[in-house]
């Protein structure tokens, strides 16, 4: 049976995700596009910017590779030097643990004591 109910979660989650993203680089920009903004807070600014982006791409890549080994709808969410994953599952094997934390930190580069694995049900 299909739960509509996880599906929407999960969906929510990205989105809200991909929306706070938005919001925070436009303002990075208006700090770093103001000329009365001080150049260390415009190197600052920008430097988050640079950070933010990265980790959304990294989390996009790690999504994409946890799909492509057959974990649907897993969110990722990579903060400084921990990364929380939240994976559609009823149970969380070893063996998924496992392959999962690989990939996790095989494209992030965090260690393994510093991934969050849950699942969302």
């Amino acid at each position: 049976m299909y739960d509509f109910g996880e599906n929407i979660f999960m969906n929510n989650e990205k989105y809200l995700d991909e929306k706070i993203l938005g919001q925070c680089i436009e303002f990075l920009n208006e700090i770093i596009n103001n000329p009365s903004t001080a150049d260390a807070a415009k190197v600052e600014a920008s430097n988050i910017k640079v950070e933010m982006v990265k980790n959304s791409d990294t989390e996009l890549k790690i999504e994409n590779l946890l799909l492509a080994k057959g974990y649907d709808q897993a969110i990722v969410f990579i903060d400084s030097d921990k990364v929380n994953v939240v994976v559609n599952m009823e149970e969380i094997t070893q063996n998924d643990a496992t392959k999962i934390f690989d990939i996790v930190s095989n494209q992030s580069g965090i260690n393994r004591e510093n991934i969050k694995l849950t699942n969302n049900r």
